[in-house]
């Protein structure tokens, strides 16, 4: 007999960490964080580290609102950009897009670490122009979110090669075209 307890946490990074550190016994994690972890023998016990079970893949979703003007990622420095908590998966796939452009929350209009129980809300009252996730198609979450006047954003190939070189277990992967509805067209991610 095995005892499950699902336990709120921080997120994908924190999850890592507290296998690691024997905190937990077994948490859910982005594969590419897993796999950097598992290879960073040095850090906080990650080649203790193991895979259970792949669940699904989760491209990174990058959702702007459409009366904010940006119509394309390297317009992102205009608008307030929700990252994510931190420890969590949002905050280390939003890093990654940053780091890959050479922006700094500084570059930015405005930064916000909200998890997605909040930055839901701020995106649709207007508080927060661009949020990152990374989820598996379709989603509720991103239903919600185009309803209220969000737009999914492509990450170009140049940035794309950047986050590639940067960490090797990323990937290409697209959005499906009328995965929401029929006006949504196919996203790079």
């Amino acid at each position: 007999l095995v005892r499950c307890v699902a336990i709120r946490s921080a997120g994908s990074v924190f999850n890592i960490y507290a296998v690691a550190n024997g905190s937990i016994q077994l948490g859910f994690g982005q594969e590419d964080l897993v796999a950097e972890a598992f290879l960073k023998k040095d850090t906080r016990g990650g080649s203790g580290l193991r895979t259970v079970a792949l669940m699904h893949k989760s491209p990174i979703g990058i959702m702007v609102r459409k009366a904010s003007g940006i119509t394309n990622l390297s317009e992102i420095r205009k608008g307030v950009v929700n990252k994510g908590n931190r420890g969590s998966g949002i905050y280390a796939n939003a890093t990654a897009v940053l780091k890959a452009m050479d922006l700094e929350d500084k570059d930015l209009a405005g930064v916000t670490f909200m998890p997605p129980v909040e930055f839901e809300k701020a995106f649709c009252e207007g508080r927060v122009d661009v949020i990152f996730n990374a989820l598996a198609h379709p989603s509720q979450l991103y239903s919600r979110l185009r309803a209220c006047g969000g737009e999914f954003l492509d990450i170009p190939p140049d940035i794309m090669a950047k986050m590639m070189k940067n960490n090797p277990w990323i990937r290409p992967m697209e959005i499906a075209a009328g995965m929401y509805d029929p006006e949504q067209r196919e996203v790079k991610t």
